[in-house]
């Protein structure tokens, strides 16, 4: 029949054009954000690396390094509370 946890999750109430249309925004402005980010950080690593005598590369790739760090500890804190949630439902 199905997964138990996801059957009963699973709402299909509602227009399902609005929740693809909030999607879609939401992800244009996430897609604008990051490219604004982008060139910011990346007119940042060229500063840094002028005003430290660094290479471009090098900076560039901490930058990165950096960047992806940031991005997983979210992902982590998402990970958990949907494991908290599927440990309430059963």
């Amino acid at each position: 029949m199905g997964h138990p946890i996801l059957t009963a999750c699973n709402v299909t109430e509602g227009d399902s054009s609005k929740t693809f249309y909030s999607y879609f925004a939401g992800r244009i402005a996430l897609q604008w954000a990051m490219n604004i980010v982008f060139a910011v950080m990346d007119g940042t690593t060229m500063r840094m690396a002028k005003q430290y005598n660094s290479d471009y590369s090098r900076v560039a790739m901490f930058n990165q390094v950096a960047i992806t760090c940031a991005l997983l500890i979210p992902g982590l804190a998402l990970n958990d509370g949907a494991r908290n949630a599927a440990g309430r439902l059963t």
